[in-house]
């Protein structure tokens, strides 16, 4: 059988509904007309406006099959509102219990158990369900749904209420005539004032909306005048504007920029602290007007930094501060107009400077005792090796170099290693030719350079007797930071007699830095390591007599320039590298709406 639901409506919301539901054969109600309506039922004021009621008078028939009235007694009834007419998931529902049916009615206020929100501003439907009462075993929903309409007092503000009044026309609210322009606020006429009475005059705002240059702006008003405006002031920034001086004070551009002050009026932006009286920081001109400062205040309104433009005209100035008045680290990009600058660290007893307008020594000033040797890795360093106990004999090594005394110097970086050999050559027991060559070297039991031996001894007769010759060499590289090993060597030149040294020393020391020429001669085989270089013939002896070779004289100096050449190189392709590095992470943690 087919169950009926009969809804009327009165008050704020008129809703009619015809429902049917299938049912057992029962004695249960046939059918239900119902109304519903607005009710004045806790109509209070709150701040001084009357408060909306938020429950809703609904009232029913409830019917058996054959349309008698159901029986009198207790119903539980569930209240359903949808914003579709079937279907869907309910926004609101309450289910009020124990409802009194006389003759078939009810009336209840919807909204006494669950509060009605904030959803009449859409078509909705109401669902009725009977779930409790005399003869019902399970719950019975009626159908179809029944569609809220808005009852006649609801429709005025759809309407005028006067000329030049307000509107509200499908959502939309015009102020001085029906909105035109699709905003959902709109205002009509040469001016929009909002004003708020004051003792002076009044104050508030007025926006223009109709300027020839399209300015948008609000002007703020006290005691009848003019004062401020915010807004555009005919371009696409945003604008303070103080009228009494008919000047802009702030502005944000669209590039990014903010503007504080202007030409005719200086600027300044002050930071506060909480509880503080005055600024902890200031950023202002320059007291001596040569520019702009930025200055930071600790809780006592002590200066801690100051950034300014240099008094001296050009270049600017840093001062951190360790104390009341005392600084601790000063820059001063333009010292004392020289266009150099200065750098400066003040202690309580000890200073630090760096100061570019001096010259030499004066241009460092370093605390005593502050550097030590460890500190500097390139600082000039020695070796010594020194045969003192035995003699060394050459006699009868007359193919290759022996060692007379060695050394081993490690350097921290490339530069000069100057090595020094000396000793006491002995010669007897022979009155005929009787010599040897000696040479500083790197080569263990090679033959002699040409371009760096020394003959010592007697070429064609020897004094009868032991005879002491004394001996003196010295020879300079230009090596890469790294161990080296030297050594003072010699052959036995004739064959004939005895020949050996007494005391042997040599001698290394390492200079970082050379500051005059340093000549040098080398062989065909290197001079292409060099760009400068001039040829010179080398007269050499030999047991055999008289030799030539072709030789060069260069400047190690060369080489220098051409290390620190190459370090600079190093640096900027690392440099280079972890900018690379750097980009290529950046863009590794940009989102894809950031790409």
């Amino acid at each position: 059988m087919k169950r009926f639901l009969i809804v009327l409506a009165a008050g704020s919301f008129l809703l009619g509904i015809t429902a049917f539901a299938q049912a057992p054969k029962t004695s249960l109600p046939r059918s239900v007309s119902t109304s519903g309506g607005s009710t004045p039922d806790r109509v209070t004021k709150v701040g001084g406006f009357v408060s909306i009621p938020n429950k809703m008078s609904y009232q029913g028939l409830l019917t058996s099959p054959s349309g008698a009235p159901a029986t009198d007694g207790s119903y539980d009834l569930k209240f359903e509102i949808f914003s579709i007419s079937s279907g869907g998931s309910a926004i609101w529902t309450e289910t009020q219990t124990g409802v009194s049916i006389q003759r078939g009615t009810f009336s209840v206020l919807l909204g006494s158990v669950t509060p009605l929100t904030a959803i009449f501003y859409q078509p909705l439907w109401v669902q009725v369900t009977a779930t409790a009462g005399p003869g019902i075993s399970v719950p019975i929903t009626f159908t179809p749904r029944s569609e809220l309409a808005s009852s006649a007092y609801s429709l005025g503000p759809l309407v005028p209420t006067g000329t030049g009044n307000y509107y509200l026309p499908s959502g939309y609210l015009g102020v001085g005539a029906p909105p035109n322009n699709g905003f959902n606020f709109e205002v009509q006429g040469s001016f929009a004032e909002v004003l708020a009475k004051s003792s002076g005059g009044y104050a508030g705002f007025w926006a223009d909306k109709s300027d020839a240059a399209e300015n948008a702006y609000f002007v703020l008003r006290t005691a009848g005048l003019d004062e401020w405006s915010i807004g555009t002031q005919g371009d696409n920034n945003l604008t303070v504007f103080y009228w009494p001086a008919f000047s802009t004070y702030f502005k944000i551009n669209t590039g990014d920029t903010v503007q504080v002050g202007n030409s005719t009026q200086t600027g300044a932006v002050h930071v506060f602290q909480d509880g503080s009286s005055s600024p902890v920081v200031r950023l202002s001109h320059h007291s001596a007007s040569v520019g702009g400062q930025v200055r930071v205040y600790d809780d006592s309104s002590n200066m801690a930094v100051q950034i300014e433009a240099d008094v001296n005209g050009r270049g600017g100035y840093l001062g951190v501060y360790k104390d009341i008045g005392s600084t601790a680290f000063a820059v001063d990009g333009n010292a004392f107009g020289t266009g150099e600058p200065r750098v400066d660290i003040y202690g309580n007893s000890r200073s630090v400077g760096f100061h570019m307008d001096q010259t030499g020594n004066a241009s460092v000033v370093l605390p005593d005792s502050s550097i030590s040797a460890n500190e500097i890795l390139d600082e000039p360093g020695i070796s010594q090796g020194i045969q003192k106990t035995t003699t060394v004999d050459i006699t009868g090594n007359t193919a290759t170099m022996i060692d007379v005394v060695t050394t081993t110097l490690t350097i921290p970086t490339a530069g000069y290693i100057v090595v020094e050999a000396s000793a006491q050559a002995g010669f007897s027991s022979t009155t005929s030719g009787n010599s040897m060559i000696c040479q500083i070297d790197e080569t263990s039991g090679g033959s002699y350079d040409i371009n760096y031996e020394y003959n010592v001894g007697f070429g064609t007769a020897s004094p009868s007797g032991s005879t002491w010759i004394p001996v003196s060499m010295r020879r300079t590289y230009y090596k890469a930071a790294g161990t080296y090993t030297f050594r003072f060597e010699a052959l036995d030149n004739t064959g004939a007699g005895s020949k050996w040294f007494w005391n042997p020393v040599i001698t290394a020391s390492f200079f970082p830095t050379a500051y005059g020429s340093v000549s040098t001669i080398i062989s065909p085989s290197t001079v292409s390591d060099f760009q400068n270089s001039s040829s010179m013939e080398v007269n050499g002896e030999q047991a055999s007599g008289m030799n030539q070779t072709q030789a060069y004289k260069v400047d190690l100096r060369e080489l220098e320039l051409k290390v620190s050449k190459a370090r600079l190189e190093a640096e900027k392709a690392e440099r280079d590298l972890l900018n690379a590095r750097l980009q290529q992470l950046k863009q590794d943690n940009q989102s894809p709406n950031d790409k």
